[in-house]
């Protein structure tokens, strides 16, 4: 369930914004796709998925990702086109706001933003997705990610990039602990 309220995350912020079912399907889904498939090849080339951390390194990522061949598997294929039917589907079926009151077009935008505030106040706070039973194992990411899903386990591993200054620190008492070790 965590899981799941985490793409709600994205797709209450993006519709919010876009009032458009198509739209927000096709960007909040494409981009739950996208984050999936590269999932799927990092653990199948260095063994662990993708961490918070390694989006600082996504240049190198990048330099790197020509000495891999990536074979697109038949579940990413369906995946695809399902997200693009769907998108389809929705672009027919999905209501036409304009000309609606602007009262109206400020109750469907709120609506969304409201939805997505509540969410991000109630997951972000990491010790709430560790109460749904979700928690990861720095240790064993792939096992983790497996268990708690993609994108759970990406946010409950935000934990571990948001570090907290040591007592006593200070660039002077690294800099004399630097001098220490060198002598």
């Amino acid at each position: 369930a965590g899981n799941y309220l985490c793409y709600l995350l994205s797709f209450s912020l993006i519709y919010a914004i876009a009032r458009r079912a198509a739209l927000t399907t096709l960007l909040a889904g494409g981009a739950a796709l996208s984050v999936g498939i590269a999932t799927y090849f990092t653990t199948q080339f260095r063994g662990s998925p993708i961490q918070p951390g390694d989006l600082q390194s996504f240049g190198t990522a990048m330099d790197v990702a020509g000495n891999y061949e990536f074979v697109v598997t038949t579940p990413m294929a369906v995946s695809l086109f399902l997200l693009l039917c769907m998108v389809g589907l929705l672009s027919v079926l999905s209501p036409d706001y304009r000309g609606q009151p602007a009262k109206q077009k400020l109750t469907g935008r709120l609506i969304p933003a409201a939805l997505f505030v509540v969410l991000a106040v109630a997951l972000l706070p990491l010790d709430v997705l560790s109460s749904m039973g979700i928690s990861v194992w720095p240790w064993n990411q792939r096992e983790s990610t497996r268990m708690t899903g993609v994108m759970a386990g990406f946010v409950g591993n935000v934990q571990f990039i948001m570090v907290d200054k040591p007592e006593g620190y200070s660039p002077t008492t690294v800099a004399n602990l630097g001098e220490e070790i060198q002598d």
